[in-house]
């Protein structure tokens, strides 16, 4: 399973902050310092079942901490953190084999209290208690009047009424849902001894033999549900991720006593994770003669060598593992040929060896179905390193989910800002909180942010041009192609060279660049598709950051408000599909005799005209349509020596008030950035 979404309450900074969602594999917390960026990860590390709460931790501020102190609260009232998890394909087979119900549930919502304890919750999960609830009580009946019919049937003329009062004193009260298993287990036994003992002969001694053997097995199977009932949120929990904080890894030994490594191999954790990662067995190397110790660590050491080479980028190292002796020998050699003890390297190399091998292993092995939660990793490598760094953490994060609370930019990808949390502590008994809307976040705490954007800002030489943020690179590849044939001919006064087209990765991310160009003091304008989250994008622009509603353009000023379109529905649908026909011709391999498509084979297909390719070319066994391929041969005819835009008139005239409307946009007076709330 993996977490969804997390709600801290009463821990540390944490009052009782709203829940905030994560990343599925990595996401990065950021914040100035004491703003809860430690706190979220030690709450989250708390989770596990072994994690013991101590009084100190509770948030001093806190109504529930004061209830706690007064005798007002339990500690198993008083709940800690809440987790969101997410069932993934790989739980459905554990999950079922707890019950059947479970198979359909989709996530769980788990809160653990002070006391420890653990609650599953969750509408879908009690659904499932509920359907199983109801296959107990059906089957119980079922029983339960099996019995009082032959019961029935023995007082009819009998004697026995004795006899049969003891068994009606014990089915009576039986209610499976609401007894112990192991009481209602015990009274199951009662009655079918009682039952066993009555005198009946005749038609009545057949049915009693029928009746035992039907009563043995059918509450044998309401038993086996009512266990299930009891112990399945323990079972879900057992299916849990497992959560692991690191603030700091050992660091790898420079050499090591074979036999002491052999008897204490946890005394040498970085050191046996090492040799796990390179497959190398320290018991079969202890009773191993010299030359096998020898073709064994040399072995080893080409195999690490290229592992570590493949994420470590600052310079070529080659790792050996030798054996003098009884010592296992560690040395790292260098392209200038010096060759030193891990000890004698940077304190940036022997961080990053010690904790790739760590966590190499531990992705391996035991940290399978586990969150990981980084403080400040990488706090003494170089900006290389750190971007190293983060190319690991995106490795496992294929395997592991990953939180990261950091202060550096270069753990930043600007290409994934969706993942950014950002950690702010409020006076007042407020306390620490997290949000996903960094845009929204205090000046200081945007600092690693703008740092990272920056850098990709500064390195296309943005700061001395006019910005026009768009959703995709599709659009780039037409927008300046276009810009280019209607200078060429005469039709506008856009000059290309002033204006930088930023592709920001979808209209969802636009505020967020926004934001940072306006705190740069960077001139812009936004361009979205006239759909649905380009719609809600510009009302987010407009309502939330005070944009000008003359900066936050959407296509609709060119194809009307009534349909949607995006920037290739600007363009004729003939010159269209010439640059479709011209990039798959290029790209199909001869033997599978591209067909040239007609607009007869496109139009039938329903939505806008991108949608119409990519179901043509699904349905057609051509794969994905590739929209930017299109649209870099698009922008390569427009550009071209002798293209003519009067062959083109609809997009002529449509890009030409584009334009228009973007030059007007940037110089419309520009707003301040919005204020944090």
């Amino acid at each position: 399973m993996r977490i969804a979404r997390v709600q801290v309450h009463n821990y540390n900074s944490f009052n009782d902050c709203v829940p905030v969602e994560l990343n599925e594999k990595l996401s990065l917390i950021l914040g100035k310092n004491e703003s809860g960026k430690t706190s979220f990860l030690r709450a989250l590390g708390s989770f596990d079942a072994n994690y013991k709460y101590a009084p100190e931790e509770l948030c001093t501020y806190s109504k529930s901490r004061r209830d706690l102190d007064a005798k007002r609260l339990t500690p198993d009232n008083l709940e800690v953190i809440s987790i969101t998890f997410v069932v993934e394909p790989r739980d459905v087979s554990s999950l079922k084999a707890i019950h059947e119900s479970l198979s359909g549930v989709k996530e769980f919502e788990i809160t653990k209290h002070f006391s420890g304890r653990r609650v599953v919750s969750g509408d879908a999960y009690q659904k499932a208690r509920d359907s199983l609830d109801r296959e107990i009580t059906a089957k119980w009946e079922t029983t339960r009047r099996e019995v009082a019919g032959f019961l029935s049937a023995c007082k009819e003329g009998s004697v026995l009424h004795e006899k049969l009062a003891p068994i009606e004193s014990q089915l009576t009260p039986l209610d499976p849902l609401k007894m112990k298993p192991e009481l209602f287990a015990t009274s199951l036994a009662i009655v079918q001894a009682a039952l066993q003992a009555l005198p009946v002969e005749g038609d009545l001694a057949t049915k009693k033999t029928l009746l035992e053997a039907s009563f043995k097995e059918s509450s044998g199977e309401v038993a086996e549900l009512v266990g299930k009932r009891m112990i399945r949120p323990s079972k879900v929990i057992e299916a849990l991720p497992r959560f692991i904080y690191f603030s700091s890894v050992d660091q790898l030994e420079d050499k090591v006593l074979i036999s002491a490594l052999n008897k204490e191999p946890d005394k040498y954790k970085t050191l046996t994770n090492l040799l796990k990662l390179v497959n190398l067995d320290v018991t079969t190397l202890a009773s191993a003669d010299v030359y096998e110790r020898r073709r064994m660590t040399r072995n080893a050491s080409v195999f690490v060598t290229g592992l570590v080479n493949e994420s470590w980028r600052q310079e070529k190292v080659q790792v050996n593992l030798a054996v003098d002796g009884d010592n296992l020998i560690i040395s790292v050699e260098d392209d200038t040929g010096a060759i030193d003890p891990p000890s004698r390297r940077s304190q940036g190399f022997q961080y990053f060896l010690s904790f790739y091998v760590n966590l190499m292993v531990g992705s391996r092995g035991e940290l399978q179905n586990t969150v990981l939660l980084l403080d400040d990793p990488g706090v003494y490598l170089h900006a290389d390193g750190q971007k190293d760094l983060l190319a690991t953490l995106e490795k496992l994060a294929s395997t592991n989910q990953i939180l990261v609370a950091t202060h550096s930019p270069f753990l930043v990808d600007p290409q994934r800002l969706e993942r950014i949390l950002i950690a702010e502590k409020r006076p007042d008994g407020v306390g620490s909180s997290l949000t996903k809307d960094f845009h929204k976040s205090v000046f200081d705490a945007l600092q690693a942010v703008r740092a990272a954007v920056g850098m990709t800002l500064g390195s296309s030489l943005f700061f001395n041009k006019t910005n026009f943020l768009i959703e995709g690179p599709s659009d780039r590849w037409i927008l300046e192609g276009f810009a280019t044939a209607c200078s060429r001919a005469n039709t506008t006064d856009f000059r290309l060279a002033d204006a930088a087209f930023v592709a920001v990765g979808g209209a969802e991310k636009m505020s967020y660049f926004v934001q940072l160009l306006s705190i740069e003091g960077l001139s812009f304008a936004c361009l979205l598709d006239h759909d649905t989250e380009g719609r809600k994008a510009r009302s987010k622009l407009v309502e939330e950051f005070a944009v000008p509603a003359q900066r936050a353009i959407t296509l609709a000023e060119l194809c009307g408000a009534g349909a949607d379109c995006e920037i290739e529905d600007l363009i004729d649908e003939e010159f269209y599909l010439a640059a479709v026909n011209r990039t798959y011709a290029a790209v199909v391999p001869a033997e599978r005799q591209f067909p040239e498509i007609t607009l007869e084979l496109i139009n039938p297909y329903p939505g806008l005209r991108v949608r119409k390719y990519e179901r043509y070319s699904r349905e057609n066994d051509f794969g994905s349509f590739d929209k930017e391929a299109v649209a870099r041969e698009i922008h390569n005819m427009v550009t071209a020596e002798g293209f003519k835009l009067q062959d083109c008139p609809g997009a002529r005239d449509r890009f030409t008030q584009l334009l228009k409307l973007l030059k007007l946009a940037v110089d419309t007076p520009r707003a301040l950035p919005a204020k944090a709330p």
